[in-house]
């Protein structure tokens, strides 16, 4: 295997408590921590990761969206071999890490922070290169979660949307089976490879 460079632009939306936070945070900051933040921020996500712009809207306005818009280059977004190109998704959910660790629970499991996340990925394949069958749509849906995932051909190569809904509430101990299985099943076709042959 070899690793295959790549940059990437990003648009990141806030609302609700998450914006808040990220709004107090940001008020404390200059420009130049701001940037490490963020660098930090996207090396936690994606391996190798390093910072080229970043612009951020709403710092002012407590009623606002959050808005960033930033670029970053990272050394090895997908892997090469054998004539192909293994790509295994990025900004990954990884919801099971936050609310199904437990195999069972003897108390409900609350939520007091909803989620209503979107990622629309679209990405731009190397010349050249042809896409094999992309994953079948995918969705889940229990007490306390539900998720749709779809990936689609476009002319420069493909797109994706993930989409996670987990409101407040509670998860009673005799839903959290269901709830748990639905969510590992997200974290599963989340990370479904799209591989694409290269000429």
């Amino acid at each position: 295997w070899r690793r295959a460079p790549a940059r990437a632009t990003v648009e990141e939306r806030l609302r609700g408590y998450a914006a808040t936070g990220a709004r107090e945070a940001l008020r404390r900051m200059d420009a130049a921590n701001r940037d490490r933040q963020f660098e930090a921020y996207i090396g936690a996500m994606v391996a190798g990761a390093s910072l080229d712009t970043v612009q951020v809207e709403g710092v002012t306005d407590p009623e606002a969206e959050m808005v960033f818009r930033y670029t970053f280059s990272a050394p090895g977004v997908a892997n090469v071999s054998r004539g192909r190109l293994v790509f295994d998704g990025i900004f990954h959910a990884e919801a099971a890490r936050t609310y199904a660790e437990l195999p069972e629970r003897t108390v409900p499991l609350w939520n007091g922070d909803p989620v209503r996340a979107t990622l629309d990925l679209r990405v731009t394949l190397p010349d050249g290169a042809q896409l094999e069958d992309l994953p079948s749509p995918a969705e889940g849906e229990a007490p306390g979660v539900r998720w749709p995932l779809r990936w689609e051909r476009t002319p420069e190569g493909f797109h994706h949307v993930r989409q996670v809904n987990v409101p407040t509430g509670r998860v009673s101990v005799g839903d959290y089976g269901v709830f748990a299985a639905s969510v590992r099943a997200l974290d599963t076709a989340d990370t479904n490879r799209v591989v694409a042959r290269l000429r």
